[in-house]
């Protein structure tokens, strides 16, 4: 017969009974003592929750460029309209829960184009907050404050993430609320924590595939850890709820004979943004360790934050705070280990061997830095855990109260201190980011002149905008000027069509005698230029104000006209 729950496993006192046992730093200073426990870590959650949001809205819209995310907020548009109903995202492999939620969104704020990144930066907030709850489940409410504060403040978490309308951006937040439950149910025996482990689990799986590398540690540590538990139902019951919160992904595969599996496996081996032309995803042992060096790099930078470009890799290795932050992170790992919480390594070494096997090319800390952070809020517990109870045991080394604070004191500089180095590196992204045109910010204005200045006419956009994509990009891809036109005409409602402009098109619009919108691509040469010239002054295409027009210069990517037939 199953037992209801299993016997409570033995566990080191600091990490079990942190509050009774390691508080080196006294929280009566910060007022929370002799407030009922569950205020005052709502108290905490919301301040930190509050300067989450704080520190990730400005930029939110303008940094970065609008990029892929387009389609997912289209795909969520379509669903808002009835237009469409789905089992999965715009990437097979993962499935529609993000596009819903944005379309919970749409009904609360409008559908606008700023919702999908508002949508990702509310579960990150939300992050911050769980972040808190499993550091104060390892080791009390100061360590839970520290972990949640290097989160905070880390820009790969801000920006490259939380300003990214993308499904994948929102699965460490499940992951987060997965490892804690999980520690939590066999830490302190909460059998509905195991089940809603599960849950979170498979919805971090929904929303990203990376999610399964981290998997395979967590249940072997849990084999290893809480075996008494599956003579018990609750692991059954969490993976039931594993099923049920996966369940699309599994009727779409049904459905399609594993249409996710053939979409991942093309992404992986096949698809020209992921195995640019000149690099083989043939795995041999000369490319895995190229790969390990990839990911390690990537790795490295994103616990650090280090968002920012710089002239080289020994800029980052070199880097005092970064170093100072990863030391400090292998060393938290090791002790919490050492004292009971060993989570971490069974869940990162597993998934640091597989990632590499099916990952090819993609370690960019911008685009990918997301694939290591559901790794972060369980090291930087381990941070916290380490300087909390460092600190305490250096204290009880003092032999005056005056030498016992100032180790406090210290224990505080040195965490705030490299919180705050993470601000920097995200001060330098958002400065590049916002100059290079075309902006969002540009973008955005430019076709709300054209929305001011239309009256009803249609709007020609140039296929030929799109000849600017990214190198490499996917056969189904866009450049960035040609996406986010149509990303804004589509949550507009604004009547268009696509052609590729040239003398034969527009004689052909022209000779409609229906006024009209031109959209156009510059060119990228002088002799485009001067052609385009040749073309405005033919058909006497002016600009928005119906003033004389020129072409625009190459670097500006495009031109908006207006044409009005001869009476």
């Amino acid at each position: 017969m199953l037992a209801t729950r299993p016997a409570r496993a033995a566990t080191p006192a600091s990490v079990d009974q942190a509050d009774a046992r390691a508080r080196p730093i006294d929280l009566s200073r910060l007022g929370l003592t002799g407030a009922r426990p569950i205020v005052a870590d709502l108290a905490i959650v919301v301040t930190l929750t509050v300067a989450a949001f704080a520190i990730r809205y400005p930029y939110l819209w303008t940094a970065p460029r609008f990029r892929d995310e387009t389609f997912n907020a289209l795909r969520a548009l379509d669903i808002y309209r009835g237009l469409y109903h789905a089992y999965t995202d715009v990437e097979l492999y993962m499935g529609s829960f993000f596009n819903y939620a944005v379309v919970a969104a749409f009904y609360v704020f409008g559908p606008t184009i700023y919702v999908p990144r508002l949508v990702v930066t509310l579960f990150g907030v939300a992050m911050v907050g769980a972040t808190y709850l499993l550091g104060r489940e390892l080791g009390g409410r100061i360590v839970g404050i520290i972990a949640a504060a290097f989160l905070l403040t880390n820009g790969v978490l801000i920006a490259a993430m939380g300003h990214i309308g993308f499904s994948a951006n929102i699965a460490p937040f499940f992951s987060t609320v997965g490892f804690w439950l999980l520690h939590r149910a066999v830490v302190r025996n909460r059998p509905w924590s195991m089940a809603g482990a599960g849950f979170f689990f498979g919805m971090g799986l929904h929303t990203h595939p990376i999610i399964v590398g981290f998997l395979p540690g967590a249940f072997l540590w849990l084999l290893w850890r809480g075996r008494d538990w599956f003579r018990t139902p609750w692991p059954y019951a969490a993976a039931l709820l594993f099923l049920v919160a996966y369940s699309p992904m599994i009727a779409y595969n049904v459905q399609t004979a594993g249409g996710s599996v053939r979409h991942a496996l093309y992404t992986a081996y096949e698809r020209p943004d992921y195995v640019p032309v000149g690099r083989s995803a043939t795995l041999t042992p000369a490319t895995y360790l190229d790969r390990q060096g990839d990911y390690w790099s990537m790795s490295y930078r994103t616990l650090g934050g280090a968002l920012d470009s710089r002239r080289g890799p020994a800029d980052y290795l070199l880097d005092p705070a970064l170093l100072a932050t990863v030391a400090l992170a292998l060393a938290g790992v090791v002790y919490a280990a050492r004292r009971g919480y060993s989570l971490p390594i069974w869940v990162i070494v597993p998934f640091s061997i597989i990632l590499p096997i099916f990952n090819a090319t993609h370690y960019d800390v911008e685009g990918d830095g997301r694939y290591f952070a559901p790794a972060l809020p369980m090291i930087y517990a381990c941070i916290g855990l380490l300087v909390v109870e460092g600190a305490g045991a250096l204290q009880r080394r003092r032999r005056t109260p005056l030498a016992a604070r100032a180790v406090a004191l210290a224990a505080v500089a040195l965490t705030l201190a490299l919180v705050l180095a993470q601000i920097p590196p995200l001060a330098r992204f958002y400065a590049r980011s916002s100059r290079v045109e075309p902006t969002n910010q540009s973008l955005i204005a430019a076709m709300d002149d054209l929305k001011a200045a239309r009256r009803g006419e249609a709007i020609l956009l140039d296929d030929n905008l799109n000849d600017r994509k990214v190198e490499n990009a996917s056969p189904w891809d866009e450049a960035s000027t040609f996406r986010i036109f149509k990303f804004i005409m589509e949550f507009d409602a604004l009547p268009y069509q696509v052609a590729e402009v040239d003398a034969a098109a527009l004689a052909a619009w022209t000779a409609r005698r229906q006024p009209f919108i031109l959209v156009v691509s510059s060119g990228q040469t002088g002799k485009d230029t001067a052609e385009l010239n040749r073309l405005i002054e033919q058909h006497n295409l002016r600009d928005l104000n119906n003033r004389p027009a020129r072409a625009p210069r190459p670097n500006d990517r495009y031109g908006i006209f207006r044409y009005t037939p001869p009476t």
